[in-house]
């Protein structure tokens, strides 16, 4: 058997296809089946009693790997807090502009309203609304242009210090990428411990109709490279500085 033919046959046996061996036919490896709904159900709760339980610990644990994977954290303490932590860093950094996704938790914390409160124009992160760019090319050179990229998380994985983004309407990640400084927005129970534990909410998720396709976005920390001589560089690919504003 030539080399190409034993590395198809790995490769059939790997997708569990039947193969062909000195002319014979091999059976195929049977696909388990796979798991109940119910058990992702099981799983999904489990998770959730968890995490409930050991809040506080989670919270802590989760401050000290942020503040190793170098994300600026801020105890904003209540909603108004947190809007006012974003709205002292866009001025301390003199920003003139901030982009804004339309993640749930600005229905919160009026992140808005402070900026603007301070002469800070605001860019969502959808067109078509009030004080939105009028095309997506408006809104992109819009978000490249903004001193803050400003978000709402779905999950915050406190293990690693991830932030992790799903897509949707009004929830772009380049706002977590192209301005300078990108503000992570977090409330408790986003927070999980592992990346097992939002893996098992996912799949959950998937069952009342959310799409578990596309790109995610997992963020732990600034943009990192080491491409230029093994030397790291801070920023090169993404935002220079991040913030975790956390709501307790």
């Amino acid at each position: 058997m030539s080399s190409r033919e034993e590395f198809l046959q790995r490769v059939r046996q790997s997708l569990r296809y039947p193969t062909r061996e000195h002319g014979g036919d091999l059976p195929a490896t049977p696909i388990p089946p796979p798991p109940a709904l119910k058990d992702w159900q099981r799983e999904a709760e489990l998770v959730r009693q968890r995490c409930a339980a050991n809040r506080e610990a989670l919270l802590l644990k989760l401050e000290e790997m942020a503040a190793k994977m170098s994300w600026h954290v801020v105890r904003a303490g209540n909603p108004d807090g947190a809007a006012r932590a974003v709205a002292d860093l866009a001025a301390k950094l003199g920003a003139t502009s901030v982009v804004v996704t339309q993640h749930p938790v600005f229905g919160r914390v009026a992140v808005d309203s402070t900026l603007r409160q301070r002469g800070i124009r605001v860019v969502p992160t959808v067109t078509g609304i009030e004080g939105a760019p009028s095309s997506r090319e408006e809104l992109r050179q819009a978000t490249w242009q903004a001193g803050l990229g400003v978000t709402g998380v779905d999950y915050m994985i406190a293990e690693t210090a991830t932030a992790v983004m799903l897509p949707r309407r009004g929830v772009s990640r380049l706002a977590s990428l192209a301005p300078p400084v990108h503000v992570a927005v977090v409330e408790p129970e986003q927070v999980v411990e592992t990346l097992d534990d939002f893996l098992a909410l996912r799949k959950a998720e998937s069952l009342s109709g959310a799409d578990p396709r596309g790109y995610l976005n997992l963020i732990s920390g600034p943009s990192r490279t080491g491409d230029i001589e093994q030397t790291i560089v801070v920023g090169a690919h993404g935002p220079r500085e991040v913030h975790l504003i956390a709501v307790w």
